[in-house]
């Protein structure tokens, strides 16, 4: 089997529950690794889990201790913060069709990068940005005071309006500009 969603292109505003939920693990799991990388882990997590329609419904069956020896399995790395997050997320009753940045932020191991990453491309949304090292480095080229590191609170904020104005000036949506500039950096396209 294969993973429904493509890192290379992620866009997508028509998931099923089912593709939200493994796009949603996409997403914690790319937070501070590569796109390929990720792929991979989830690919691997799905074969582990027996390629279900709805992974997270299956991690719900699970405590954090056994979600913790898969990821050991796979070799993910960061075992407890992903741990800890695909068990909270389980148990909680998000709408992954409605839920807001701050509602997937409740989640530990779910930040303000990884919560915009999943709405901003999986909803027709215009005000979230994904503040990751090539939007930050990009914003720094266009003379704004971008840290390297992806900031949290209100400098995520102000750095986020800074980005949603450069693409009204361009009139690109967020989504068209992130891809943009990623595909741009990017030394290899193999996933």
């Amino acid at each position: 089997m294969e993973l429904k969603t493509n890192l290379l292109n992620p866009k997508n505003f028509n998931r099923s529950l089912s593709e939200l939920q493994e796009y949603l693990l996409l997403c914690i799991f790319v937070s501070s690794k590569t796109a390929k990388f990720a792929t991979q882990k989830v690919n691997e997590l799905m074969h582990l889990l027996n390629w279900p329609e709805f992974p997270l419904d299956i991690l719900k069956t699970k405590n954090q201790e056994e979600i913790e020896s898969l990821l050991k399995k796979i070799k993910s790395g960061q075992y407890k913060r992903i741990s800890n997050c695909l068990y909270q997320l389980s148990k909680s009753d998000l709408d992954l069709n409605h839920c807001s940045a701050e509602d997937l932020e409740s989640i530990p191991g779910i930040g303000m990068k990884t919560s915009r990453f999943f709405i901003v491309y999986s909803r027709d949304v215009k005000d979230y940005c994904i503040l990751d090292t090539h939007i930050l480095k990009w914003l720094r080229e266009q003379g704004y005071n971008a840290p390297k590191a992806t900031p949290s609170g209100n400098k995520y904020k102000l750095l986020e309006y800074s980005f949603l104005q450069e693409c009204k000036k361009r009139n690109l949506t967020p989504q068209e500009l992130d891809l943009e500039i990623w595909k741009s950096r990017q030394k290899s396209w193999i996933v």
